[in-house]
């Protein structure tokens, strides 16, 4: 049988999972369609989504190529934009994000596909997307109405990790409704042991930020974190200091300094 030949721009960067460094052969298909963005009009929506992802993974970020796919991307209406699966929407806007790309008429599309659609999403791609909206700071409104009730309807299938981030986006797009936020306490305090330091923090400080005071899930969380308070790096602790004061709550593990390592040059 004859040799396949030598793969299509599209194929090679439509493989790109950003899971690693940029390969050569990747690096090199994003510097020719830089050369002939026209070339983008043929990409199906997986391709343009990966290209997009490989063009915010290279140093320095290849602006060229991701200005051409938002330019795509804007162009197709909303039936061309049904085509993207949740992946791949999930995979264009987390791009932007780590390339600070802030194309608002992109981010628009994919928050009404959200909007619309947001049952085909899994818990982490709908995480990613709202931190992506956060990173951003761009609020949609629809988008954000229809999250707030998956991740109530989904909130046993999220990880620790995924749902910390959804409280703390929420907060950082200002976008705080007591129901899904009692709904992240209770799951935050009936499964306390799988939050990480790092995501009790980011979970208090979504509730801070917030201005709500879920006194149960600050009884929880002071606990634990005396219980754990050698794990806490610095930062975390500083998070939690802050969350707590802006609650008007003084835990004595959180208030006594004496308590982290940090403080105390004896240990």
């Amino acid at each position: 049988m004859p040799d396949a030949g030598p793969a299509s721009n599209e194929d090679t960067l439509g493989g790109f999972e950003g899971l690693c460094e940029v390969p050569h052969e990747v690096a090199a298909a994003l510097r020719a369609v830089a050369a002939r963005p026209d070339e983008l009009r043929s990409f199906r929506p997986h391709a343009l989504a990966r290209t997009a992802l490989a063009a915010a993974s290279v140093t320095p970020v290849n602006t060229e190529v991701l200005t051409a796919v938002c330019k795509q991307v804007a162009a197709t209406d909303a039936d061309g934009l049904a085509e993207y699966d949740p992946g791949d929407l999930t995979a264009l806007v987390w791009a932007l994000a780590a390339a600070s790309h802030r194309d608002v008429a992109v981010m628009a599309a994919v928050g009404w596909q959200l909007a619309e659609r947001a049952w085909e999403f899994c818990t982490d791609d709908l995480a990613k997307v709202v931190l992506a909206f956060a990173e951003l700071r761009l609020s949609h409104q629809a988008m954000m109405a229809t999250v707030s009730m998956e991740v109530m309807w989904k909130i046993d299938q999220f990880s620790a990790h995924s749902l910390a981030q959804v409280a703390e986006s929420c907060a950082r797009l200002d976008y705080c409704k007591e129901p899904m936020f009692d709904w992240l306490a209770a799951r935050v305090i009936g499964r306390m042991e799988d939050y990480c330091p790092e995501d009790l923090a980011s979970v208090m400080w979504a509730f801070a930020q917030a201005s709500i005071k879920h006194e149960a899930l600050c009884n929880s969380v002071a606990a634990e974190v005396g219980r754990r308070m050698p794990e806490l790096e610095e930062c975390e602790f500083s998070r939690l200091v802050w969350a707590f004061d802006k609650l008007g709550v003084a835990p004595r593990s959180i208030t006594q300094p004496l308590f982290h390592p940090d403080f105390n040059p004896h240990d």
